[in-house]
């Protein structure tokens, strides 16, 4: 499969042909805290409590997977591939994707082998999603082999990481994905230094306070780390909340300098 998208698209352009053409099958979904940690790359979390994360995580997945569904499920509603997400949580957004998407196949992954665990069990009833695997973006390496997944997906993970971890995930994504697969990234971000709301740059703040590694990626800087990796920027989605979904693809050229078809 190889595509890209040909036009500015955002959740209002869309709702007419959602509405009309495409119903979302809505899940009951057993949510538990999730607690970044690995043997060898640990990271700190910005919350003061087990419980305080656990109520920000439900929270917000509640809110964003339903308009995340509503963008990505009519781009491929009418044809078949693969789907890999990284930092899946405990699969909030694959099991939506996959219950919409019956001619999809999804692999789940995180990079705590706790959550890992628990998608595995929330996921048992679906046959087209794989059994999750333990990734961290910065430290897990790929056999180039297996590059052969159509489209790559990260939701909220890169306000509350360090730059390595953006840097990581746009290496996994272009080790996963084939050539001219789609990674998308949701999140809220800002651009050129600015924010598109004042509130974004109060919770930037807030995020910075607490860990002077967190906070809001500049999509100037994701653009450039991407390209390092053969992803190419093709636009950003506005979403509700004042958050963007980041498209890019990935593009290899062979030694004549060619694009790969």
């Amino acid at each position: 499969m190889n595509f890209i998208l040909s036009s500015p698209l955002t959740t209002k352009s869309l709702q007419l042909s959602v509405c009309a053409n495409y119903q979302l099958r809505p899940r009951s979904l057993s949510i538990s805290f999730l607690r970044y940690s690995l043997q060898h790359c640990t990271m700190q979390l910005p919350y003061r409590s087990k419980e305080e994360y656990k109520k920000h995580f439900i929270a917000h997945s509640k809110r964003n997977v339903v308009p995340i569904c509503e963008v990505l499920c009519p781009l491929l509603a009418d044809r078949s591939g693969k789907l890999f997400e990284f930092g899946s949580g405990v699969g909030v957004h694959v099991m939506q994707l996959a219950s919409n998407l019956p001619h999809w196949q999804f692999q789940p992954s995180d990079m705590e082998p706790e959550f890992v665990a628990e998608i595995a069990e929330n996921v048992q009833e679906f046959k087209n999603i794989d059994a999750p695997i333990h990734w961290d973006v910065r430290c897990t390496h790929l056999d180039s082999e297996k590059s052969n997944y159509d489209i790559a997906l990260c939701v909220n993970l890169l306000h509350v990481t360090g730059w390595d971890t953006a840097v990581g995930l746009f290496r996994s994504a272009s080790w996963v994905l084939h050539n001219q697969g789609i990674l998308f990234i949701y999140g809220p971000f800002k651009e050129n230094g600015g924010y598109n709301t004042e509130s974004n740059r109060s919770f930037d703040e807030s995020l910075q306070k607490k860990n002077p590694q967190f906070g809001l990626k500049d999509i100037v800087d994701l653009k450039k780390a991407a390209l390092e990796n053969k992803l190419h920027f093709d636009r950003k989605i506005d979403m509700p909340a004042n958050n963007y979904i980041l498209q890019f693809h990935k593009q290899v050229e062979s030694a004549s300098g060619c694009e790969i078809i």
